[in-house]
């Protein structure tokens, strides 16, 4: 942990910081990446070197710093250094919102979802403003409860007999409207949306 942490900056001063990364890129263009230390797991969360980080500011300048570029590889703009970031399943992870719509991790943004699938292990995902997102756990349930049959009832329990062999039509109602289920699995949706989980330079 001490070591990754001397490749990324300690984010006491958040405020400063962000202000020091605009500064920093145009003075510094040129400093190398950093690869391996920084990851996103399936819950949204970030971890170095395998350890969850904990303070909260640190996380929250990851989550302010975070993109995802055109070659699909995620990083975090530290100061004039990228580090790019494993990931765990998607770049992004979407929370289901009591309104119906998503709050995607890490970076906060409100979204409603363009499409919605529903892996063969049970996993959902979302398209959240072009991005892919995996659906967190915690609200696999909540996002079940939201399927509906093509006539608009309530999807009945029984119509996942036979799943994954069958899988019924749906849609997931929220309250902007409907949008038919599909399904996929993980390693199609990544090659569909360009997902790059590990960064080349972290081989």
């Amino acid at each position: 942990m001490t070591q990754a942490l001397a490749c990324l900056t300690d984010a006491r001063n958040r405020d400063l910081m962000d202000a020091m990364v605009l500064a920093a890129i145009a003075k510094w263009p040129d400093v190398p990446a950093c690869y391996g230390w920084l990851a996103l797991d399936a819950r949204g969360a970030w971890r170095i070197a395998g350890e969850r980080v904990t303070h909260a500011g640190l996380a929250a300048f990851f989550s302010r710093n975070y993109e995802v570029g055109e070659t699909g590889e995620a990083y975090v703009q530290n100061g004039p250094q990228r580090a790019y970031v494993t990931l765990e399943d998607t770049p992004y992870v979407a929370r289901v919102e009591a309104s119906g719509t998503f709050r995607r991790l890490p970076d906060g943004v409100a979204a409603e979802a363009a499409a919605v699938w529903l892996s063969d292990d049970g996993v959902f995902y979302a398209e959240l403003e072009g991005r892919l997102a995996r659906v967190h756990d915690h609200d696999t349930a909540t996002l079940a409860e939201l399927l509906v049959a093509p006539d608009g009832a309530k999807l009945a329990d029984a119509a996942w007999d036979g799943w994954p062999a069958s899988r019924p039509d749906a849609a997931v109602r929220f309250a902007a409207g409907s949008i038919p289920l599909a399904y996929a699995d993980a390693t199609t949706l990544a090659e569909r949306f360009g997902v790059v989980r590990e960064p080349a330079g972290a081989a």
